[in-house]
């Protein structure tokens, strides 16, 4: 990614930053419902959840998925700067040390002093000319002269010395969940089911939300979000069958039909999808288990629980496929 940066290939250097590296870090087993999540940052999310106390471990269980993804966003936004930093001091190489510290516009979540600040630009410079990266003669002279090649730019090793701990920490604290977590066995039916929410909560997103925020242009006509809809209704409706065919039981039909396709459509509300839905549309989890119960004979135990397991399982999957299509065309024009 940096080489692409230093030759001006930013088309390629953002594509390589919003599909390359997420899907060297986290991919996906549409095969395994129980690790969906597959690499380097689901492993080490689950080696430090298995140490945790069983109390907490529970906790952390029931949001495995959401934690490897707060870590893959902080992941990702550690090396977004350094990528940013590059790219300002490409564009304005003649800078002294202290003017580039001082101008840079992304030191957000980076609380260190000036002196600090101006070491790590200077590291980040002697590294990137020890990978073999040509630098403008100013930057060459201040990676020389002031920075150590301390950064190997290697994602994986990056990944296996993360806090995760930190992470989590932060995680709770975002989502609020306390030691007092409740978390009910899958397979139990003789819970209230009242006493816990809906697994996702929707509201109205944009564009760029749906891109996941690495992303700087999150301006699309109306052509071009029917273009994008046009791309991505198939491919969520595959989606549907490939999932129905795995567990042809689970009822993922009728759990998208009468409730993940109305929530995608309601969602992403700026991306005209021209999804399948029946009525009657079913609110929550509760309606959606009543009414395929009542109606779908071939679907297995179709508790609430299970339902919910399986609407939040399919809805995942569908919005990472959404992410990646804007994302894909957001970065390079083009599907």
């Amino acid at each position: 990614m940096l080489r692409e940066v230093a030759g001006g290939e930013t088309r390629r250097a953002n594509e390589i930053f919003n599909f390359d590296l997420p899907l060297a870090l986290r991919n996906f087993s549409y095969l395994d419902e129980d690790q969906y999540y597959k690499g380097a940052i689901p492993e080490k999310v689950r080696l430090f959840i298995s140490i945790l106390p069983e109390s907490e471990r529970v906790t952390a269980q029931s949001r495995e998925a959401d934690l490897i993804d707060f870590v893959l966003d902080s992941v990702l936004n550690q090396i977004k700067r350094s990528r940013q930093l590059f790219q300002f001091c490409l564009e304005f190489s003649d800078y002294e040390l202290a003017n580039l510290v001082k101008e840079f516009p992304d030191w957000e979540g980076y609380k260190r002093d000036d002196q600090t600040k101006r070491k790590y630009i200077a590291d980040i410079l002697c590294s990137i000319g020890e990978a073999g990266i040509a630098l403008p003669p100013n930057l060459q002279s201040i990676a020389l002269d002031y920075g150590e090649a301390k950064f190997s730019f290697n994602e994986i090793a990056l990944v296996r010395g993360w806090n995760v701990e930190q992470s989590w920490r932060d995680f709770k604290k975002k989502q609020e969940i306390s030691g007092s977590y409740k978390c009910l066995d899958v397979f139990s039916d003789t819970e209230n089911p009242e006493i816990y929410a809906e697994s996702l909560e929707y509201d109205v997103v944009a564009i760029g939300e749906a891109a996941g925020n690495f992303v700087e242009d999150e301006n699309l006509s109306y052509l071009e979000l029917n273009e994008l809809a046009g791309v991505l209704t198939p491919e969520l409706e595959n989606y549907l069958e490939e999932t129905h065919n795995r567990k042809p039981k689970h009822g993922y039909r009728p759990i998208a039909w009468h409730k993940a396709h109305w929530d995608l459509s309601e969602k992403y509300n700026v991306i005209p999808f021209t999804l399948k839905t029946e009525e009657p549309e079913c609110r929550t989890d509760g309606d959606l288990a009543e009414h395929i119960s009542q109606n779908y004979n071939e679907v297995e135990k179709p508790s609430r629980q299970n339902i919910n397991e399986r609407r939040t399982k399919f809805l995942r999957g569908a919005e990472e496929k959404i992410k990646l299509r804007v994302v894909e065309y957001i970065s390079i024009g083009e599907f």
